[in-house]
């Protein structure tokens, strides 16, 4: 975790997710007088277990997040996956009485089931419930998968997004009707499945950018628009 601007009088903004050159970035626009706690993910650090759920990745961050700034308000953001952790802290937030001033989505990349409480089409389920069922022998893939990859850099690319996937299958996102701004890349507008976005956050708005997921990384200029 890094934290810049630390003695910032304005809310904090906690970020979850992206690369050390995102975090640089971000850190140059919003400021001296807004602090930015930005946890990376875990392309950049590990350790990241199959076991690991979305719940225990919220936890973690909600305690880092207490430690910087006790109470609110809070501001919230995420990048790919970070953006489905950050919706789980805003819920839990508020319903601890807390304020999140706003909630930042910047390219949510990975299918995310809709909260229990939406409708779900049987075709859906039928995939959910199989994919409970098969998530032992699926992990067991994933192990193999990376087993075959050549080189520590490349094992850990290829283990992530297959964990990642697997984890996010086993989860239900809450529903948070607080102001939440979602940014898409390129990639992100014409990626199918990202519906629960619709049921889990009503009061969104929906940017879009022509850069793509994995430049956002990097590029300068567009964290400069989105910030």
């Amino acid at each position: 975790q890094a934290l810049a601007h630390p003695q910032g009088k304005r809310a904090p903004v906690f970020f979850l997710h992206g690369s050390p050159a995102m975090y640089g970035y971000l850190a140059q626009a919003l400021g001296p007088d807004r602090p930015l706690a930005f946890r990376f993910s875990h392309f950049v650090k590990g350790p990241l277990h199959l076991s690991y759920t979305i719940e225990g990745f919220a936890d973690e961050a909600l305690a880092a997040l207490r430690q910087l700034r006790p109470t609110g308000p809070y501001n919230l953001a995420g990048y790919s996956l970070g953006a489905t952790i950050a919706v789980e802290m805003a819920a839990r937030l508020t319903a601890q009485g807390e304020t999140v001033e706003h909630l930042f989505l910047l390219d949510p990349a990975y299918q995310t089931p809709p909260p229990a409480s939406a409708p779900e089409p049987l075709a859906r389920r039928v995939r959910r419930a199989f994919g409970a069922v098969l998530s032992g022998a699926r992990a067991a893939a994933i192990r193999q998968t990376v087993r075959a990859e050549a080189g520590t850099d490349r094992k850990w690319l290829a283990y992530v997004p297959r964990a990642y996937k697997l984890i996010l299958s086993r989860y239900r996102p809450p529903v948070w009707d607080g102001d939440a701004t979602i940014v898409l890349s390129r990639d992100g507008a014409a990626r199918p499945g990202m519906d629960w976005l619709e049921h889990a956050l009503p009061n969104r708005t929906v940017e879009t950018m022509s850069t793509g997921h994995l430049a956002l990384q990097h590029d300068r200029q567009a964290l400069a628009e989105w910030t």
